[in-house]
């Protein structure tokens, strides 16, 4: 009965210290994509841009999984004009990720207002994103940060 219990103890202590160690791990490895299509069909409304660099994260565990999806789209103009409220920020967004060649103090950012569920018109509602949308003071990059279900 002793040998019984005390291999338990070792059972339960090994599963215990492997399911910390993978539960506590973070993972620097971000994949950044540069393919445009997904984006699109989920952000249909997302200005016109052939230079998207994105990535995803998925919640994990049992449930419900949350996604995110981090984006920055860049323009070769301003395109501030189409958006008509932002409130400056003292402090750049807490970006998820950096592009390629991008210093993350590479200007001032705007967070811009009433952007919700922004660029996802003829999405249904059950598959729409909350979205933080952020401008840099040029009007040339966009980031979005979305969550969803």
């Amino acid at each position: 009965m002793k040998k019984i219990t005390i291999s338990i103890l070792v059972i339960l202590t090994i599963g215990i210290i492997l399911f910390i160690a993978i539960k506590g791990k973070e993972t620097d490895d971000i994949q950044i994509r540069t393919d445009i299509a997904p984006i699109y069909n989920h952000f249909p409304d997302l200005p016109a841009t052939e230079t998207i660099q994105w990535c995803s994260k998925t919640s994990s565990g049992i449930g419900l999984t949350t996604v995110w999806v981090y984006t920055f789209a860049f323009y070769d103009h301003d395109i501030s004009a189409e958006f008509s409220e932002a409130e400056i920020l003292d402090d750049p967004p807490d970006f998820y990720f950096l592009p390629e060649n991008f210093a993350e103090n590479h200007s001032n950012w705007r967070k811009l207002e009433n952007m919700d569920a922004a660029f996802q018109s003829g999405i249904k509602d059950s598959k729409k994103m909350r979205t933080s949308v952020y401008l840099n003071e040029t009007g040339n990059i966009l980031y979005m940060e979305a969550i969803g279900d």
